[in-house]
Order: structure tokens, then sequence, then C-alpha cells
């Protein structure tokens, strides 16, 4: 009998215990669950952007053949990637109404072409793009990112004239090259656009 209830005790604590853990289980599934979906919540959306858009590639790639004259110079990998960022900039960003389906793909181009070799995250302090920007002001938006990738003192050797050094650099940059090495160098190292 005495072993008989040291039995039903045994059972009844391996009940209990098999009954706390299934909620700490749970909890801790849904904690790494949501985790992993924080981490790849943007990369899934970004993948839905671009299949979203495949329909739309032979049009702004023709398009961008006839208006974005950077177009050209990538070869076809590089195309694919920068048209998988229009595609991803185009549909994060809010446009104004003024903004036809040309215009959007033409700035989002200019926005896209200074970081289709660099990790980023798509200009994300611009949510919304009301008007439209010349190449050179999307090349000074990225003059803060330079300064945090490279330093204040290299920035300096730019004499305020960032902007202006990246839009030779996707320009003329054999031109650049030869004038400014050191400048050339920092800027490709930067936007890792040309072998060295």
């Amino acid at each position: 009998m005495l072993h008989r209830m040291n039995i039903v005790r045994m059972e009844n604590y391996v009940n209990i215990r098999n009954m706390l853990l299934i909620p700490v289980f749970v909890i801790l599934f849904l904690i790494i669950s949501y985790f992993i979906y924080g981490a790849y919540k943007v990369k899934v959306k970004r993948w839905l952007y671009i299949k979203k858009s495949q329909q739309h590639r032979e049009k702004w790639s023709n398009l961008l053949e006839d208006h974005f004259e950077y177009f050209k110079m990538l070869d076809l990998n590089r195309r694919e990637k920068f048209l998988d960022y229009i595609s991803i900039m185009m549909l994060e960003k809010s446009w104004s109404q003024s903004f036809d389906t040309k215009d959007k793909v033409i700035e989002s181009a200019k926005a896209c072409l200074p970081i289709i070799n660099r990790p980023t995250n798509f200009y994300p302090m611009i949510k919304s793009i009301n008007e439209k920007k010349e190449f050179r002001q999307w090349l000074e938006l990225l003059e803060a990112q330079f300064q945090i990738d490279h330093g204040k003192s290299i920035l300096r050797e730019f004499n305020d004239n960032f902007s202006e050094f990246s839009y030779q650099y996707f320009q003329k940059p054999t031109e650049l090259k030869e004038s400014e090495k050191k400048i050339y160098y920092y800027l490709n190292h930067f936007y890792k656009h040309y072998p060295n």
C-alpha cells in the first residue's frame, strides 16, 4: 500500500511537472519565433516586392536604357540587382501623386545607383518622395554615411565637395582616378563600383 501511494505521488509529480513544462516550451517557442520573424520580416517583405515587380522589369529596362545613362554601364548581373533595388525603393517609399511610373523608376534609379554595391537600408530617413532630386542630391544624402564609415578626417580631405567628387566618380571615373587618386580610392572603397 505504501509502495502504491509512492507510485501515485510520483505519477502526480510527473504530471504536474509535464503540465508546467508545456507552457514554458510554448512561451520559449513564441519568443524565439518573434525574434526570427523580426530579423527576416524586412527581407521577406523585400523579396515579395521583387517578385511582385517581375512583370514590369522589361518595361523598366527599356525606360532606363532611354532615360538613365548609367544603366547602360552596368553588366547583366548588376542590372538585375539594380532592378531589384528599384522595385524595393518604389514600393517602400510613399510617392507624391505628381510622380507617374516613369518618374518613379528614374528617381529610384538615381537613388539606387550609389547604393547598389553597399550594405544598405534604402535611405531609411526618407519615408516619402515629394519632389524630383538631381543625382547629386542623392549623393549628398550619403555624405553622413561616408563619415560614419571613414571618419571626419578623411571626409575633410574632400573640402566640402563630397557630392561633386562622388558625381565625378560616376560620371568620369578615369579622370578622377588620374587627378585625385586618394579621393578616388576612398570613393571606390565606399561605393564599390569599379575594380581597383
